[in-house]
Parts: C-alpha cells; sequence; structure tokens
C-alpha cells in the first residue's frame, strides 16, 4: 500500500517537482522492499530487456493496456501448454505405425534423421518419459513427462517472477498499465 501511496503522488505531480529527492528514496526502498530479489537483478541488469518483457506479457495477455493477476495467470497457462506440445509432438511424429504408443525402435528410426545433438536429448527423453521401463512410451507416459518438462520450464519461481509485475500496480486498481511499470523502473535504476 505504501508503494501505491508514493507512486500515486510521483505520478501524479509535474517533472520539475518530482525531484524531491526524499519521496524518491521512499518510493524506490518501497519498491525494493516489495520486489522479490531475482526480479530487482533483472530489472536493474537489463531495465530495457525487463521493460520490453513487461510489454510483450501486458499487450500480449492484458487487455485494454493493462495485465491483471489472471492476465498472468493465462500467460503461464499457454506457455506451459506450448511447452508440453512442443515436448509431446516430438515423439508423436515417431510413431510411424500409428499404434498409439510410441517404442524406442521408433524414436531411433526419428533420431536418424535429426542433428547429433537432438538425437541424445530424444534418446534422454524417452529413458525418462518411460516411467515403467517397458521400453515403449504410452500417451499417459508421455502427457506425464512433456507436464513436468512444463513445470521445470515455467518453474512456480518463473510464475512468480512473472507476477511481480502486478507490484508496479500504483493506483490499486488491480491492472498494471505499461506506464506504471515503466515509472517503477525509473524509479529503481535512478535510485540504484
Amino acid at each position: 500500500m505504501l508503494l501505491r501511496v508514493i507512486l500515486i503522488g510521483m505520478l501524479g505531480i509535474g517533472a520539475a517537482q518530482a525531484q524531491d529527492a526524499s519521496a524518491k528514496e521512499a518510493a524506490v526502498t518501497a519498491l525494493v522492499l516489495i520486489l522479490p530479489a531475482a526480479t530487482l537483478k533483472k530489472l536493474r541488469r537489463a531495465p530495457d530487456t525487463y521493460l520490453a518483457n513487461a510489454a510483450s506479457l501486458i499487450y500480449g495477455f492484458g487487455t485494454g493496456g493493462g495485465i491483471n493477476a489472471a492476465g498472468i495467470d493465462g500467460f503461464i497457462a499457454a506457455e506451459r501448454a506450448r511447452i508440453r506440445a512442443r515436448d509431446m509432438m516430438q515423439y508423436l511424429a515417431a510413431d510411424v505405425n500409428n499404434d498409439g504408443d510410441i517404442s524406442r525402435d521408433e524414436v531411433a528410426v526419428l533420431a536418424a534423421s535429426v542433428q547429433a545433438g537432438k538425437r541424445g536429448r530424444l534418446q534422454r527423453g524417452f529413458d525418462q518419459a518411460d516411467s515403467n521401463a517397458n521400453g515403449l512410451l504410452s500417451m499417459a507416459e508421455l502427457r506425464g513427462f512433456a507436464q513436468g518438462t512444463a513445470l521445470t520450464q515455467m518453474s512456480a519461481a518463473d510464475a512468480d517472477a512473472l507476477k511481480a509485475v502486478l507490484q508496479f500496480d500504483a493506483d490499486g486498481n488491480g491492472v498494471v498499465a505499461m506506464d506504471e511499470v515503466a515509472a517503477g523502473v525509473s524509479l529503481v535504476m535512478e535510485g540504484s
């Protein structure tokens, strides 16, 4: 709440008046206290990249120029679905006899047609996905493997980092607009 009050004040005053050092210091302190350490590190290391990623999130999955928690959850779900589909598709392409099970021999046929580096990943992935070690991937095993990969590549920590953008909600309306993120990033960078 303190951050919102400070940011509202900062955004509501003219640029010349916003030079008040104590107000800026308080705003930076508030942001530093509520933003996760990993987010602050990324933001400080590459503010333009942070802003570009925030813009992609806001304009890609938000509505009306802003994003709320549901929009971020939608992005997380869509990203995990994309990862699952990618992983499942590569093994489904190996099911040359279309019986719904993927054998080690079928994966070997597919592996022969891909780059050397990918061959090892295909075989290793097969071994990880074949949870009952019977030499066949069932659809249930494949779905479980793909879900595990999705949860690794878009982890809970990654999801929390995305949700951290909600801390820039200066007006407290539950929706974060790009100007709020830009103002917050600017404050953090000025205070660094």
